[in-house]
């Protein structure tokens, strides 16, 4: 949630002294130790020093704090946050994730998290077993699919058949590893020349 953090410094930078308040208050000594710019926000220089807690305690407030942080961030507008990767998540993010499934901020807030199925853990299992989650599974690209995405990225129509066949064994039908073959084709120049008079 850093990147986030990072926002919303740059919004109470942006907006002054009020939105600083609004967003952060009291939060912010506790949430600048996870995004150190959050410091430097104008109008918030006077917070009481952090109160020592019981380890699972301080893991409540820091939960409770970024909730608060969240619920003032989109009552201006819905919240779409997008994480990916969510497979590499730690214990603290996991836990914040199954607490903001417990409030009522998801009438807000959308949360869109991409993982990798391959890599699920157990963590990350029970997570998205909770009532406030929905899984949608994406299937591996057959070569239709492959030979579409090829077409739209070199611009051709239709794309070279047998190159998008080559792309779809070697790629397993995995929609980033075509991206990434392709993109190393087409900067060989020789690959390049090749694909284009096929």
């Amino acid at each position: 949630f850093r990147s986030l953090l990072q926002r919303i410094g740059d919004q109470c930078r942006e907006r002054g002294p009020q939105e600083s308040q609004r967003l952060l208050g009291r939060r912010r000594p506790l949430l600048s130790l996870y995004e150190p710019s959050l410091q430097e926000v104008p109008g918030l220089a006077d917070e009481p020093p952090l109160v020592e807690l019981p380890p699972e305690a301080a893991r409540l407030r820091l939960f409770s704090y970024l909730e608060e942080t969240l619920a003032a961030l989109s009552a201006e507008s819905p919240l779409l946050l997008v994480l990916d990767d969510l497979q590499w998540a730690d214990e603290l993010t996991l836990g914040f994730l199954a607490f903001l499934a417990s409030t009522k901020i998801h009438a807000r807030l959308l949360l869109l998290a991409t993982y990798r199925v391959e890599d699920l853990g157990d963590s990350l299992d029970r997570l998205l077993e909770l009532p406030s989650f929905e899984r949608f599974e994406l299937k591996r690209f057959d070569e239709a699919a492959v030979s579409s995405m090829v077409g739209d990225m070199l611009a051709m129509d239709p794309p070279p058949r047998n190159f998008c066949r080559f792309l779809s064994r070697h790629s397993e039908g995995n929609p980033f590893f075509v991206a990434e073959y392709l993109r190393t084709a087409v900067a060989d120049s020789d690959t390049h020349k090749r694909i284009t008079t096929q």
